[in-house]
């Protein structure tokens, strides 16, 4: 049988993977579904221009909407670097290279950022994720990006 430190590291791998080709469009979103469970929570660290801080996503579809909203100018691609797991509290860190494209004009620019996943295991022992708390480089690294 595979190790819990193993599959938590797969989880968050194809997390990652899909997050990139589903959550930045409509149409696909429903697909991360099977990643977040229904009381999910989403806190963002970094300062916006509307002086709230942290962001706070309080639900699963208010983190989608804010996601569907934003990537509708700038598409988002993680890929994991490394990886912080802790089998006993169900929890996982990343720290993330984030490719954020235009969709648009398709500039690009690359940045970092960190993710700490708080897991449950489902059915057949699979994960879901109920709370994410991340950050990544300060917003205006990014804000001329989708004008």
């Amino acid at each position: 049988m595979e190790s819990t430190y193993n599959r938590m590291k797969k989880f968050i791998n194809n997390y990652c993977s899909d997050y990139s080709q589903y959550a930045n469009d409509a149409e696909t979103m429903p697909k991360m579904d099977q990643y977040w469970t229904p009381d999910f929570k989403a806190v963002a660290y970094f300062r916006r221009s509307s002086g709230e801080y942290p962001v706070v996503y309080p639900s699963r579809k208010d983190f989608q909407e804010f996601l569907i909203k934003t990537h509708h100018v700038i598409k988002d691609s993680m890929n994991p670097v490394d990886f912080i797991i802790d089998e006993k509290e169900k929890k996982v860190v990343i720290r993330v290279k984030i490719v954020k494209t235009n969709n648009q004009t398709a500039e690009k620019i690359e940045i970092d950022g960190m993710g700490c996943y708080q897991l449950v295991e489902a059915k057949g022992g699979n994960f879901m994720i109920t709370r994410l708390d991340f950050m990544w480089e300060a917003p205006e690294t990014i804000k001329n990006l989708g004008k």
